[in-house]
């Protein structure tokens, strides 16, 4: 195998290095966000950070927060907060959120979350963010140890 080429996870077929797919059996590449390298598993054991798959969906998620009622499309850039950000009026009710607790950010992976240096902390996952962590839809955003937000 050369340098430009890479071995598919699922099939072991030799394939452009580049790839998003494979192209013998279809499976999407799984990248670290971080390195950049090939991944089969949940999270790269080089860095540590959660891979994403290389063409994630570009639709913006829903974070639903079912014990409060809280429903919140997703916006690139958008502040999580008590008190500022994009969604106070939804936000608000939550006394152990800080007032600008997280930022949600589209990247050409998918999207992340960013902790601002939150008091309590956030997660996905259960794994904190340090501080970022990329997300999708089917994960758990936590914030401030306690508000578990389904994504959608």
């Amino acid at each position: 195998m050369t340098s430009d080429l890479l071995t598919c996870p699922k099939c072991l077929a030799d394939i452009p290095a580049e790839s998003a797919y494979c192209d013998q059996c279809g499976a999407a590449l799984l990248r670290c966000p971080q390195c950049g390298k090939l991944r089969k598993g949940k999270y790269c054991p080089d860095c540590g950070v959660a891979t994403v798959a290389a063409a994630a969906s570009s639709a913006a998620p829903t974070l639903v927060c079912e014990a409060h009622g809280i429903s919140i499309t997703a916006r690139d850039g958008g502040i999580l907060g008590r008190t500022c950000g994009d969604w106070p009026e939804s936000l608000s009710q939550l006394p152990y959120l800080s007032s600008t607790h997280a930022r949600l950010d589209r990247t050409p992976d998918g999207w992340t979350v960013t902790d601002l240096g939150s008091t309590n902390g956030t997660a996905v996952n259960g794994r904190p963010c340090a501080p970022t962590l990329p997300f999708k839809s089917g994960d758990t955003i936590t914030l401030a140890k306690m508000y578990k937000f389904a994504v959608k």
